[in-house]
C-alpha cells in the first residue's frame, strides 16, 4: 500500500502527462473514424455497395456478386458434390475439386503488361509477395539492385497508391491546423458589414434534420444561410471528364435519383443521394428554380444572393418583397470546376464593390479552400475571415498572406495523392528549412502542362529529406540505401533480413515521382487561376493522367514497372508464380493446390511477426 501511495512507484502512464496524452490520441483516433463511412451500416441502400476497407474502393460488379452470394455458392457446390460422389457415383469420390474461384477483392489489384522476348508479355499484379520474389530472381540472375530500385517494381508505385491503384489519402485539416498555428495573434473583430460567401454543397451535406420533401429542404437550405444582407452560395460544376473522377469513385456512387417537383418525397438515404453527380446536378436546379419563385420575395427583400448554378451566376433580389428578380451576373459566369476555385472568384469580385472598412467572410469545412484564401489575400484588401468548425469548435480565422498551394497539391489533396505515412506535419516544418523547396513550389502551376526539369530535381531532393535523407538528391538511389539499411547479403548471396522493410514505406522511383510532380502542377494551377473566370486549360491527359481503353480518365502511375532484362527472364522461365498468378492455366488450373494451405500457415507467421514488431 505505501508503495502505492508513493507517487515514484507509480507506473508512468498514471502520471497526469501521460493522461492527457493518452486521451487526445483516444480522441484523434475517434476524429479520424468520423472521416470514414460505417461499413457496418444496415441501411439497405448502404448495402448494396461494397467497399475494400484499406483503401475505399467499392467493389466491382464481379467481385460484389460473389462476395454476396458466397454462401449461396458453396451450398451449391456442396449439394453437386453429394449427388455426384456420393448418390449418383457418376464422379469418382477422391477425384480432384474444382475450385469455385470465387472473386475478391484480391482480384482488384492493379496490374499492367510488359512485352518481353520472343513477343511474350509479362502481366505484373500489385501483390505483397512481389517484391520478395523479384528481389530472388534479380539474385539468381545477377541483376544489380541498384539498378532494379530505378523501377517502380509494380504496376503502381507503392509510396502513393494502394493495391487497387486508388489514392492513397491523409488527413488535410493537419494542413489546417499547422497554417492556423502560424496565424496565433493575428486576431481582429468582425467588421459591422460583412459579405459571406457560403460553400452550397458542404452546407447540403451538412443538413441534419431532413424535411419530408424537396419544397421542404430548399426552405431549410434557404433558412440555414446567413442572415444577412449579401450571400453567395457557391457549388461545384459537375464535368463529364474530371480530375476529380478517381476520388469520387471511391466516395461511392449511387443511382440518379428523378426531382419530379417540389412535393418529390426525399430519399431515405440523403447522403448515398448526394453521392451521385446527377442527383447534385438536379438538386442545384431545382433549388435555384424554387428561390427564383415568388414564394421567397418576403426573405429576399432587402437582401442579394449570388447563387451558383452549373457555370452560370444568378443575382436573386426582391424590391417590393412580392416578386423576385432573377439577373445573370456575366462576371461571375466560370467554366471553373469546383466550389473551392469560385469562391475565390466571388471573394475577388466582392472586394472590388465593398468599403474597405467592410469585410468578408467564407465559411466552409474544406482545408483547400483555406490555402486557397491564404495564397489570394494579398489581392483582398477588406478584411478576410475564414468560419470553419461546429459547435464549440467553430472559429473565424483572420487570413494574412501565407503560400503554397502546390504544397498542398504535392502533398495530397483530392486529386493528388498523399506520400504514405508522410502526411502534412512533417513536410510542413520541412519547408520552412528548406528554401529551394519553396522556390520549387513557388514555380509550380505556372503552366498547366509543363513542369521544367530543374523544379523536379528541387522537388526530387524536398522528397529525399522527406525520407530521412535531407542531402540526398536522387530518390532511386535513397530507395536502394534505404532498402540496404534493413537488408544485408550474407556469404551465401541470400538476402538476410534485419528488421523487414515495407516497400510501400520506400520513396516512389524518379518517374513515379515525375508524373506525382505534373499531377499537382496540373492542380495547382487550378487553384492559382481561381481569379480567372474562363480559365484555359489543356487536357490533364499527359500530364500525370491518361484515358484508358474506355475512354475514362484514370491516373497514369508508371512507365516501366521492371526492369527489361528481368521481364525476359520471367517470361523464358514461364514464372507466373512470380507474379502471384494462382490460376495459372499448365498447372492444374481447375485444381486445388496443396500449396495454398502452406501460403496459409505462412502469412500467418508474417503477421505475428508484424504484430510483434509494432508492440
Amino acid at each position: 500500500m505505501e508503495m502505492m501511495d508513493n507517487v515514484e512507484e507509480a507506473h508512468k502512464s498514471t502520471k497526469p502527462s501521460s493522461r492527457k496524452r493518452s486521451e487526445q490520441d483516444v480522441c484523434q483516433v475517434l476524429k479520424t473514424f468520423d472521416h470514414f463511412m460505417n461499413p457496418f451500416n444496415t441501411c439497405e441502400t448502404l448495402n448494396a455497395q461494397l467497399f475494400c476497407l484499406s483503401s475505399g474502393q467499392p467493389a466491382s460488379e464481379a467481385v460484389a456478386v460473389d462476395l454476396c452470394q458466397y454462401l449461396e455458392a458453396g451450398e451449391r457446390t456442396a449439394s453437386e458434390f453429394i449427388d455426384q460422389r456420393l448418390v449418383a457415383h457418376t464422379v469418382q469420390f477422391h477425384d480432384r475439386l474444382k475450385k469455385m474461384r470465387l472473386k475478391t477483392f484480391k482480384d482488384m489489384a492493379a496490374r499492367c503488361a510488359m512485352s518481353a522476348s520472343k513477343k511474350k508479355t509479362v502481366e505484373v499484379k500489385a501483390e505483397r509477395n512481389l517484391l520478395g520474389s523479384l528481389l530472388m530472381l534479380s539474385q539468381k540472375h545477377e541483376i544489380s539492385l541498384d539498378r532494379l530500385f530505378k523501377y517502380p517494381l509494380g504496376p503502381i508505385p507503392w509510396a502513393l497508391s494502394t493495391a487497387d491503384g486508388a489514392l492513397v489519402k491523409t488527413d488535410k485539416s493537419q494542413m489546417l491546423h499547422c497554417l492556423e498555428a502560424l496565424l496565433e495573434g493575428h486576431t481582429a473583430s468582425l467588421p459591422d458589414t460583412c459579405v459571406h460567401i457560403v460553400d452550397g454543397n458542404a452546407l447540403l451535406q451538412a443538413i441534419v434534420r431532413l424535411p419530408e420533401t424537396f419544397e421542404g429542404l430548399a426552405m431549410c437550405v434557404f433558412s440555414s444561410l446567413p442572415a444577412v444582407q449579401v450571400v453567395h452560395f457557391v457549388t461545384d460544376n459537375y464535368m463529364e471528364t474530371s480530375i476529380k473522377d478517381t476520388e469520387r469513385v471511391r466516395r461511392g456512387t449511387s443511382q440518379t435519383y428523378l426531382i419530379g417537383g417540389k412535393k418529390t418525397k426525399l430519399p431515405r438515404d440523403f447522403k448515398m443521394f448526394m453521392r451521385s453527380s446527377d442527383n447534385k446536378r438536379q438538386l442545384t436546379k431545382f433549388l435555384l428554380k424554387e428561390w427564383q419563385s415568388d414564394r421567397y420575395a418576403a426573405r429576399l427583400c432587402d437582401r442579394t444572393i449570388f447563387f451558383i448554378c452549373e457555370q452560370d451566376c444568378t443575382c436573386l433580389t426582391s424590391e417590393d418583397g412580392l416578386t423576385v428578380k432573377a439577373t445573370s451576373v456575366l462576371e461571375l459566369v466560370s467554366n471553373q470546376e469546383e466550389a473551392d476555385t469560385r469562391i475565390v472568384l466571388h471573394c475577388l469580385y466582392a472586394s472590388q464593390r465593398l468599403a474597405s472598412s467592410s469585410g468578408i467572410i467564407v465559411r466552409s469545412p474544406d482545408t483547400d479552400v483555406f490555402v486557397l484564401l491564404l495564397y489570394y489575400s494579398s489581392q483582398i484588401p477588406q478584411p478576410l475571415f475564414f468560419d470553419t468548425g461546429c459547435g464549440n469548435q467553430r472559429r473565424q480565422l483572420d487570413i494574412h498572406k501565407c503560400a503554397l498551394p502546390a504544397f498542398h497539391a504535392f502533398t495530397g489533396c483530392d486529386s493528388t495523392s498523399a506520400f504514405v505515412r508522410k502526411g502534412k506535419r512533417g513536410p510542413f516544418k520541412l519547408l520552412s528549412n528548406t528554401p529551394s523547396a519553396t522556390t520549387a513550389f513557388n514555380t509550380i502551376g505556372t503552366v498547366c502542362d509543363h513542369i521544367d526539369e530543374t523544379t523536379v530535381k528541387q522537388l526530387e531532393s524536398f522528397v529525399c529529406a522527406m525520407y530521412g535523407k535531407p542531402a540526398g538528391c536522387d530518390v532511386n538511389q535513397v530507395r536502394y540505401e534505404t532498402f540496404k539499411s534493413r537488408f544485408e547479403v550474407n556469404s551465401c548471396k541470400m538476402l538476410t533480413v534485419q528488421n523487414g522493410v515495407d516497400i510501400s514505406l520506400l520513396p516512389p522511383c524518379r518517374t513515379s515521382l515525375k508524373k506525382h510532380c505534373q499531377r499537382a502542377n496540373y492542380q495547382s494551377y487550378i487553384w492559382k487561376h481561381a481569379h480567372v473566370a474562363q480559365v484555359e486549360m489543356s487536357s490533364p491527359s499527359g500530364c500525370g493522367w491518361k484515358i484508358d481503353n474506355s475512354g475514362k480518365l484514370v491516373i497514369d502511375w508508371i512507365e516501366d514497372p521492371l526492369p527489361q532484362n528481368l521481364a525476359d527472364i520471367m517470361a523464358q522461365d514461364d514464372l507466373q508464380e512470380t507474379n502471384g498468378a494462382d490460376d495459372y492455366e499448365d498447372i492444374a488450373e481447375d485444381a486445388i493446390e496443396e500449396e495454398d494451405e502452406i501460403d496459409n500457415i505462412l502469412d500467418v507467421i508474417f503477421d505475428n511477426e508484424e504484430e510483434d514488431e509494432e508492440q
